[in-house]
This record gives structure tokens, C-alpha cells and sequence, in this order.
């Protein structure tokens, strides 16, 4: 079993060399995991810059995807509707895995569209850096086993998952 935590996103210990001598402390001690959490992502950007840190890391990333809990968050920016949080988010670990292993990506979704795109740098994990979703909804497990590579637990709800009314 491998070990890990979030590097601060906010706060006092979230400046960068914070971050690298927390990230270093945790290498030296054994940690596997360090999460950098994040909430809304545009997908085709994200795919680009997750690929970035894969390059520059030498194959170190691993890719969490939730589909939210924040109503406000998807409103603040204008992203699809919060009630489809759930298609969106398969969607776009679909449009991460298009995007990372195909060597002429193209994709034709209800929330996302591309052709006729580049895509660098290429990524050091073949075919992609594990996917890993968390949720505790029958929905966000279905995911974890159909679309990821992992489960990642988040807590939160102590009732059973499949008792969960929540439809994402």
C-alpha cells in the first residue's frame, strides 16, 4: 500500500518553496503520493498541462478525478450544467485518454470537441499516467471501475455507497 497527502493549494505553506520542501521531506520519509488538489478543469488544458508535469517529473503523475460537490463552483465559470457533473466528468477522462494516446487526437462529445490538433509533449507513462476518481455514489464507483485505473476514497459520507440518492 502506498502513502500519501495534499500539498497545500492555500495558505501560508503554499508557496513554492514551501511546496518543494514539503514534497522533498515527503520523498525522503517514504510518501508515494503527493495530491495536488484542484477543483474545476478545463479538460483539454488540463490533459496538456498534466502531460507537462508527467514529462518534466519522468513519469511520477497520477491523475485524480471527482465529479464535485460545489453547485457555485460550475456556476462561478460557467462550466456545464452541475446536474450533468457526472457525464461530464466520464467525458473528459475519455477526452484525457484521446488526447494522451492517440497520435492524431480527435474527439466528438457532448462537451467537448477537437480535430486536427497537435498535442505535446508526449507522455512517459504508456499509455497515459494512472487515473484514479473518487466518490462514494453508486454512480462515481461504476466510474472508478469502468473509467479509472484506481479508487481513491475521500470520505465524507458515512452511509453505504450504493444508498446514496446522488446521481453522478
Amino acid at each position: 500500500m502506498d502513502y500519501g497527502f495534499n500539498i497545500p493549494n492555500r495558505g501560508p505553506l503554499a508557496d513554492p518553496e514551501s511546496i518543494a520542501t514539503i514534497a522533498g521531506r515527503a520523498e525522503n520519509l517514504g510518501y508515494a503520493i503527493l495530491a495536488v488538489p484542484d477543483h474545476i478543469v478545463m479538460p483539454v488544458m488540463t490533459a496538456k498541462m498534466l502531460a507537462t508535469i508527467d514529462a518534466l517529473s519522468g513519469g511520477r503523475v497520477t491523475v485524480g478525478c471527482g465529479a464535485g460537490w460545489m453547485r457555485e463552483e460550475f456556476e462561478a465559470i460557467g462550466a456545464p450544467p452541475f446536474d450533468e457533473r457526472g457525464q461530464v466528468t466520464d467525458e473528459y477522462i475519455r477526452v484525457f485518454r484521446e488526447l494522451w494516446s492517440a497520435d492524431e487526437p480527435h474527439f466528438d462529445g457532448d462537451y467537448a470537441r477537437f480535430a486536427n490538433i497537435g498535442f505535446l509533449p508526449k507522455l512517459v507513462q504508456k499509455p497515459h499516467p494512472p487515473i484514479w476518481t473518487g466518490g462514494e455514489s453508486g454512480p462515481a464507483l461504476r466510474r472508478a471501475g469502468l473509467l479509472a485505473d484506481g479508487w481513491y476514497p475521500i470520505g465524507g459520507n458515512p452511509r453505504h455507497p450504493l444508498d446514496t440518492p446522488e446521481r453522478y
